[in-house]
């Protein structure tokens, strides 16, 4: 065979080819079904929709800051939520027009971009769910957040829920889950005006004298564990957490802090009362924990008894809970911690309650009378803070010094 005659066949080849994988292409090419869906253009502008009536001293926050050209700044590629307060929500919060006006563009910046988020909250696609998601939004602090043993800059949050009838943020309702689109994402009129927390945990409880004694006994079972050993011990400890005041790393936790009249129920009238448990087995600094401890610890979720989750964050999952969070439904099967190669799986320990709008808690499986949240979701920049006003006393646990 010449190489004319194989040339001549290589170009028959390859047009058959090409041929048959047209015909298939052709074969497979979808038939239309319909009509071709329009996408609708929004048109609508953060401007226009607080000239609506209502909006007056928000649009006057909104005016006066630089968030403006913030958006122009962000673009349209990832989409916001921004959640606007009435007029009545932003004066209950202490604003009016003339304190507005007295503040500076910079001040009025970070109440602003508390109040967006970076994510898209759409109520037509959306459906009412169990719990909360967390959202991140645009503002920053000048802190530092401690996660899974590194650090990263602290970005404020919120918590979101929703019913059929309500939105939820950090535990509070805000009014119906309703809104529009705009050109960055979507507008969300809110009946509260959102307040960004400015203190650590630990300074919340220094300033309200209805936990001074809880906060006595958990700093001097502080300086009992690192009396033993600074080094292998800071995770027991309350301290260890970074609850410090001017700590520059900040750990997430909600706390149930007993109230004084907590302590006061269960017998004990002052800090030096409780702290005498500690004397019936004396901490050795290699196992266990303080006498005293292995009854507040239940105020920190338990942790105490499960080690993994301070010593390697990886084996924990988070223990951020709003009012919204305390039922049997979310938390009957959560895990404070997860199984290792050392020890079991560590759930939530605690059975819940709800009566006319009031959330109660207890161990599981006790006898002992439901603790009443007294005061839920206190803002701190470690969480929420739920007051309580009864200890979690496990039954048969001997309180006698």
């Amino acid at each position: 065979m010449n190489k004319s005659t194989i040339t001549t066949i290589y170009s028959a080849s390859i047009a058959l080819l090409s041929l048959f994988f047209s015909c298939r292409k052709a074969e497979y090419v979808p038939v239309p079904q319909g009509e071709p869906v329009p996408v609708e253009e929004v048109t609508q502008t953060l401007g226009a929709f607080l000239d609506r009536p209502g909006y007056t001293l928000f649009k006057a926050m909104w005016e006066k800051s630089h968030l403006n050209d913030s958006l122009a700044a962000w673009g349209t590629k990832q989409p916001l939520t921004v959640f606007v307060p009435s007029d009545e929500a932003v004066s209950a919060a202490g604003y009016s027009a003339a304190s507005i006006a007295a503040r500076s563009a910079e001040e009025l910046d970070s109440l602003l971009l508390y109040h967006i988020v970076t994510t898209r909250l759409d109520p037509e696609v959306l459906t009412p769910k169990l719990g909360n998601f967390k959202a991140t939004t645009k503002l920053q602090g000048p802190y530092r957040r401690y996660v899974f043993s590194s650090e990263a800059p602290y970005v404020y949050e919120h918590y979101i829920g929703f019913t059929a009838e309500n939105l939820i943020i950090n535990g509070k309702p805000v009014g119906r889950f309703a809104g529009e689109a705009f050109s960055h994402g979507m507008l969300i009129p809110v009946e509260r005006f959102l307040i960004r927390p400015s203190k650590y945990t630990i300074e919340v409880l220094e300033e309200d004298p209805r936990f001074s004694i809880f906060l006595e006994v958990l700093r001097h079972n502080d300086d009992g564990y690192r009396s033993v050993n600074r080094k292998t011990l800071p995770w027991l400890s309350f301290d260890g957490t970074s609850f410090v005041t001017g700590q520059p790393r900040i750990r997430s936790l909600t706390l149930l802090v007993p109230t004084n009249e907590a302590f006061m129920e269960a017998g004990f009238p002052d800090a030096a009362s409780i702290i005498r448990l500690n004397g019936r087995a004396p901490f050795n600094g290699f196992s266990g924990i303080q006498v005293s401890d292995s009854v507040l610890t239940y105020h920190q979720w338990g942790r105490h008894y499960y080690e993994g989750n301070w010593r390697n964050s990886t084996d924990s999952n988070p223990l951020i809970f709003f009012s919204n969070d305390l039922n049997n439904e979310m938390l009957g099967g959560y895990l404070v911690g997860r199984q290792t190669f050392s020890q079991p799986a560590y759930p939530v320990p605690f059975e819940f309650f709800q009566s006319e709008g009031r959330v109660s808690l207890r161990l599981k499986g006790s006898q002992q009378e439901p603790a009443e949240i007294v005061e839920p979701d206190i803002l701190t920049l470690n969480g929420p803070l739920h007051a309580v006003n009864r200890l979690f006393v496990p039954d048969g646990f001997n309180l006698d010094y």
